[in-house]
């Protein structure tokens, strides 16, 4: 691809708004009082981001308060997922002559 093609696709996807590429999973975590929290329903919740780089495997901390947008961002990705995947089976029944 070259670089001018690279830059027009950047910038589609830049309107698009951010995006998070991976997975969103909760965790609950007993901080060791003895409060409600911790006795009734199993620890507090704590939401993390696990992700792949360079073929590891890569997990982020979420801080409760940004936990929708992180979710929000995340449901653009696979969105824009299921776009592409539409997009790649009418491409290949193109390419096909169907």
């Amino acid at each position: 691809m070259n670089q001018e093609k690279e830059k027009t696709m950047r910038q589609i996807l830049e309107k698009i708004g951010p995006l998070l590429r991976g997975s969103l999973s909760v965790a609950y975590k007993k901080c060791g009082k003895n409060c409600s929290t911790c006795r009734e329903k199993g620890g507090h919740a704590a939401t993390y981001f696990g992700y792949r780089k360079e073929g590891k495997t890569l997990v982020v901390h979420i801080p409760s308060s940004r936990v929708a947008l992180a979710k929000k961002y995340h449901a653009e990705y696979k969105r824009l997922e299921k776009l592409i995947e539409a997009m790649t089976e009418d491409t290949v029944r193109n390419i096909k002559g169907k």
